[in-house]
């Protein structure tokens, strides 16, 4: 299976001060990357909404019963959920405890970039899109919340560092037998890992066939059997009830690749998704910036390496593919696995650019414009981080102020942080009322309102930061509460609040 050299060597930085430059820099950026991902990890920042639909499937079930369709339009691979559920058997229910894995994940990730960059572009290429990589915001974030994204990173830099020497000439049957396990494994540990595999299938097997090489050929089709045999019993196993959830695709609908495209604005979508690109998920605040030089590395990497490039750029072809099928959101953080994919390039259009220019002014230029803004964002987050309270605080407050008998109105963007902190610290006492979204029509809420006159103590429970319109529906809840009824108590933090009333006199 061994398959001719394609690459030439990334250039190293010469000797003396170059040469501590060679250890240092990587060495800062990986503890810088590393520390921003630790503080949003220690700032311990509230369940929210999207946490807490995974969390409290991973809390309220066994391991068996996670291998059943989740809950609340829920998915994540059959790994991290297993991983999420030992680590709460043994280190509990708290956020620190589900946010491990993917902290974990997340810090690895650094490191095995750092190799791999290393391996495939020039030393300033390498440490740019390393420093691009440290700073990103959805990358930090996914690093700190309890979902499956960090980990879909890792999964595929560990793909890669499996399968890249395959395709830099570097072969053998070891390398297809660990190739070939390393696979199978990998696609019950993240949904993208198919993408990722399907390009390197396609990739070697085409190369190999380019080549004549007819016993690569047949090893890559055997590798490729193996894991599509992982895939399918996965499939069949788990995966098949997420693609048949017509709730949960509706809601994506807008992020599907128009298929075909029969309409300027259906080309349109593509344009505004190759930009957005590299705003979320890679997390350049610039995203032209990181267009151009995008598209001025791809040329010179694959003339450098074009077995290599094509095995980092096939992975998005065929996600693009399932969006077009309706199967699979091109957009935001289930991209977020493609970004070491697309990273070697930037740092190729860097490396030309720099090479190409006398004066050191144009890359510094570019270095600023790129890393300033992630890099201000990422400090700020640190040494001033934004209030992420969540319910957190009106559940402590509750907690010591309902009376038994107390009704409590629960706002539907509440019910499922407030379940994750009962489940976790305890049941408020009460009987709950769970209000649904009616933010098409707020007579629904003056309705709910109706049904609970006649109560001398009703608690208002809200949740404010998920949605714009949050607060308007609270101030619209109290406001008209204010009239029908006497406010007992009251509690407001940042991103949630609790108001007691006395609704005894019943609707007329």
């Amino acid at each position: 299976m061994a398959l001719e050299a394609t690459s030439s060597t990334p250039s190293k930085p010469g000797s003396g001060l170059a040469r501590t430059a060679a250890w240092a820099v990587p060495g800062v950026v990986l503890l810088v990357a590393c520390g921003l991902r630790l503080a949003q990890y220690l700032h311990n920042k509230a369940i929210w909404l999207d946490e807490a639909y995974l969390a409290l499937n991973i809390l309220n079930r066994s391991y068996s019963g996670l291998l059943e369709r989740l809950d609340y339009g829920q998915g994540a691979p059959f790994a991290f959920l297993m991983l999420e559920r030992a680590v709460v058997d043994y280190l509990g229910s708290s956020e620190f405890a589900l946010r491990a894995v993917p902290l974990l994940a997340g810090l690895l990730s650094v490191v095995l970039l750092c190799v791999l960059l290393r391996r495939w572009t020039a030393w300033g290429g390498a440490m740019f899109a390393l420093a691009l990589f440290a700073v990103s915001g959805p990358c930090i974030r996914y690093s700190g919340e309890v979902k499956q994204y960090a980990t879909d990173v890792l999964v595929t830099l560990v793909l890669l560092l499996v399968l890249s020497p395959m395709a830099q000439g570097r072969g053998g049957i070891g390398r297809g037998i660990v190739a070939a396990l390393t696979g199978a494994a990998a696609v019950w540990c993240a949904y993208p890992a198919i993408f990722v595999l399907a390009g390197a299938a396609t990739t070697l097997t085409i190369d190999s066939i380019h080549r004549r090489r007819y016993r690569a050929f047949a090893g890559w089709s055997t590798v490729g059997a193996v894991w599509a045999a992982s895939f399918a019993a996965y499939y069949l196993f788990s995966l098949h009830t997420i693609g048949a959830n017509i709730v949960v695709r509706s809601w994506w609908t807008d992020t599907f690749m128009p298929f075909p495209p029969r309409s300027f604005v259906d080309v349109n979508w593509f344009v505004r998704a190759f930009f957005d690109y590299f705003n979320d998920p890679l997390g350049m605040t610039a995203a032209g910036v990181g267009a151009i030089l995008f598209v001025l590395g791809v040329g010179p990497f694959f003339r450098r390496a074009p077995v290599l490039g094509a095995l980092l750029l096939t992975p998005l072809a065929f996600a693009l593919l399932a969006s077009g099928l309706q199967r699979y959101p091109f957009t935001t953080r289930f991209l977020l696995f493609t970004v070491p994919l697309t990273l070697p390039f930037i740092a190729e259009g860097f490396e030309r650019i720099r090479a190409q220019t006398r004066s050191p002014l144009i890359p510094a230029c570019i270095v600023a414009v790129a890393l300033m803004q992630p890099s201000i964002t990422a400090a700020r987050s640190v040494l001033r981080p934004e209030a992420s309270e969540g319910i957190r605080p009106t559940y402590e407050y509750l907690k010591n102020r309902i009376e038994t008998g107390d009704t409590v109105y629960v706002y539907h963007w509440a019910i499922f942080p407030l379940q994750y902190y009962e489940k976790k610290a305890g049941n408020l006492q009460g009987t709950k009322v769970l209000g649904e979204s009616r933010r098409a029509d707020w007579s629904y809420y003056v309705q709910d309102i109706a049904s609970l006159r006649g109560k001398s103590r009703v608690w208002f429970v809200f949740e404010t930061s998920h949605a714009h319109l949050s607060g308007q529906e609270r101030q619209f809840f109290t406001t008209y509460l204010d009239t029908v009824g006497k406010r007992l108590d009251a509690f407001e933090s940042t991103q949630s609040s609790a108001y007691l009333y006395d609704l005894g006199q019943p609707a007329p």
